[in-house]
């Protein structure tokens, strides 16, 4: 199939499919900013803030990571209980005040716990917590530059004329094929032409089921 005879819709699933990638590596990058921001702000305060919330998290798992710890031995079952308890007493009374209360500490002051295993629970909920920034997906030109089907500059060159269709059909209802128009020119070939086509399906398909 040659590019000049891409339909319309084809080409407007083309411009969007990459569109949608690059706007969704931008997305993960700002996402990963914020989490790194928000980890280094955590291990600056105590349990308090990320441990129920952590908790809270758990509770959509199907094994919760105090049970690891009773089963590992690191705490008894009745432990697990009255630490439950504490997370859902201190999640309560946050929710109608800014102050912040770390029921670990309260746990290891009246003897129910001790400060290791205090510890120890908190890495379990911590590594609980699930993450919370989505992996940008690849973009599926780098792949076709690192296995040699086209270069960077024809990747470079790509991109800005998907990127300037987008922009001009945001305010048109004419459809235009930007990869026709790289063939035409002789960017890009008509044979990398049909591989990026083919390659844009592929990873919208990919990033549709991700979503």
């Amino acid at each position: 199939m040659y590019i000049s005879s891409i339909s319309n819709s084809s080409s407007a699933s083309s411009i969007q499919s990459l569109n949608q990638i690059l706007a969704a590596q931008e997305q993960a990058k700002l996402r990963l900013q914020a989490t790194e921001k928000q980890s280094s702000t955590v291990q600056t305060q105590d349990s308090a803030e990320f441990s129920p919330e952590a908790l809270q998290a758990s509770r959509n798992l199907k094994i919760s990571p105090l049970d690891g710890l009773v089963s590992d031995g690191t705490i008894t079952q009745d432990q697990e209980d009255a630490i439950k308890e504490a997370f859902e007493s201190a999640m309560k009374s946050q929710v109608n005040t800014t102050t912040e209360t770390d029921p670990l500490a309260s746990l290891v002051s009246d003897g129910t716990i001790s400060q290791d295993q205090a510890d120890s629970i908190k890495d379990a909920l911590d590594s609980a917590r699930p993450s919370q920034s989505r992996p940008a997906p690849p973009n599926p030109l780098d792949s076709l530059v690192t296995d040699g089907t086209i270069s960077q500059d024809q990747e470079e060159a790509i991109k800005e004329a998907i990127e300037s269709a987008m922009k001009s059909q945001a305010s048109t209802t004419t459809k235009t094929d930007p990869l026709a128009s790289l063939v035409s020119n002789g960017i890009i070939t008509q044979d990398q032409g049909n591989i990026i086509q083919t390659t844009f399906a592929t990873a919208r398909q990919a990033y549709q089921r991700q979503a």
